[in-house]
């Protein structure tokens, strides 16, 4: 029992970082009066050194949300959480497809 609202913590914790991730992007490049690079550099430099890579950005945001989605798949065994996890698991295989599709 407590072993799934472990699973349902952390994958909590991961889909926010994700999402927090999505916002900050959203936020940056709402300005019309910027160019794409401006966003990107702009939201790069939000991030430490080692980490100014979009590739790897999108790479560990997709490592966060299959974990997130393979944590809240477990976390439904616990019946207070079924629910909530299961409409979590969906948020996170949408933020999954969407990450795909902006690789393309």
């Amino acid at each position: 029992m407590k072993k799934y609202k472990t699973y349902f913590i952390i994958a909590s914790i991961l889909l926010i970082t994700v999402i927090a991730d999505k916002i900050l992007w959203i936020s940056i490049s709402i300005d019309p009066l910027k160019t794409f690079t401006e966003m990107k550099t702009e939201y790069l430099l939000k991030f430490p050194e080692i980490l100014q890579n979009v590739y790897l950005i999108t790479f560990i945001d997709l490592i966060f949300l299959s974990v997130a989605a393979y944590l809240f798949y477990k976390a439904q065994k616990l019946q207070v959480l079924k629910r909530l996890s299961f409409s979590l698991l969906v948020v996170s295989i949408i933020l999954i497809c969407w990450h795909l599709f902006s690789l393309m």
